[in-house]
């Protein structure tokens, strides 16, 4: 608030880091620090100045997931419309202002967006690393024939994002240990060490790669499966990593932690041999088992992109001969 009088011309607001004893209670008629601390952030509030209001520009305060982050909040649209000076209503409207973001807040802290996608990841760990021990084969008759051949399986897990304070993407390996409950305690441990904002899917796959050493210098990919919180799809560097690969498809699937897909499916690029499934579905982990396997097939659904192979699914789940069965209801009644 001005309390000169005068419309200003120009107004700027910036946060420094306060090398004078730390932050205090904020008094009218105080005197600012000179101990020129490095500017944290700055905006030009010249326009909501202008209008005449009472201009509450942010927030700012502690991210409930991770104690050691702040949360910054534009407060922009809950400034005064009207310019007023008296010192209860601009306390009322900041009232009002931190009441909404605590409340905010507050269901944020009992809601992990990104769990769905902590749950699907530790499913699929544990289906694929199920296969390392088969059990027991079995003859005709039922009886065990001897234990199978025990097969490694190298599942290999990268998180990839913008870490909290970092200027540019980066990658790192997850180790599971197969034990549920502790696996997930992992998996959110080094997600809260990242911030919300978005990479481009091309580049997190190829970090992704790179960090996993299937970047073409030592190991070959057999399959990729993306757990996010949309379906967007790396559809460049995915062909680059199947040319790499011997030009063969080897199977991609997407697991949607929020149904981005849903919304989006028209949109979505037709890639051979993939997959694309909601996460909040119980099933989902099998539903992409089944739509990959049939994918690999040579049944005559080789090539056909994962569009197909999940309406195709789903079809199988409808009733047929519909017009029989009309028929029948209808001589019931006539009967």
């Amino acid at each position: 608030q001005i309390f000169s009088g005068t419309r200003p011309t120009a107004v700027s607001i910036a946060v420094r880091e306060c090398h004078n004893g730390g932050a205090c209670g904020l008094l009218g008629n105080h005197q600012p620090h000179e101990c020129n601390g490095k500017v944290i952030l700055a905006q030009d509030i010249s326009a909501a100045m202008k209008e005449g209001g009472t201009t509450i520009y942010a927030a700012l305060y502690r991210d409930v997931n991770d104690p050691s982050t702040w949360i910054f909040r534009n407060t922009l649209d809950f400034s005064l419309d009207s310019e007023t000076r008296i010192a209860c209503q601009v306390e009322k409207a900041a009232g009002l202002i931190f009441k909404k973001l605590f409340q905010d807040a507050a269901n944020l802290s009992t809601m992990d967006a990104s769990r769905v996608g902590y749950v699907r990841l530790c499913q699929l760990y544990q289906a694929i690393k199920a296969a390392e021990n088969p059990g027991k084969g079995k003859g005709k008759g039922g009886g065990s024939v001897g234990e199978v051949e025990k097969k490694e399986v190298d599942v290999r897990i990268v998180m990839t994002g913008f870490k909290k304070r970092g200027v540019a993407p980066s990658a790192e390996i997850l180790k599971l240990t197969g034990k549920y409950v502790d696996d997930l305690e992992t998996v959110r441990k080094v997600r809260v060490t990242y911030s919300g904002k978005a990479v481009d899917p091309d580049e997190s796959l190829r970090l992704a790669l790179k960090a996993a050493g299937c970047d073409g210098s030592s190991a070959v990919v057999a399959g990729l499966i993306r757990i996010a919180n949309n379906a967007y799809t790396p559809v460049a560097e995915l062909a680059a990593a199947r040319k790499r690969a011997g030009g063969r498809p080897f199977p991609y699937g997407t697991v949607d932690g929020r149904g981005h897909m849903l919304n989006a499916f028209a949109e979505l690029p037709a890639v051979e041999c993939s997959a694309f499934v909601p996460g909040q579905v119980e099933s989902c982990v099998t539903i992409m088992r089944n739509i990959l396997a049939a994918s690999a097939s040579t049944d005559g659904v080789a090539g056909i992109d994962g569009h197909e192979l999940l309406v195709r699914y789903v079809d199988s789940f409808l009733p047929r001969n519909v017009a029989g069965s009309a028929q029948e209801d209808d001589a019931e009644m006539a009967s």
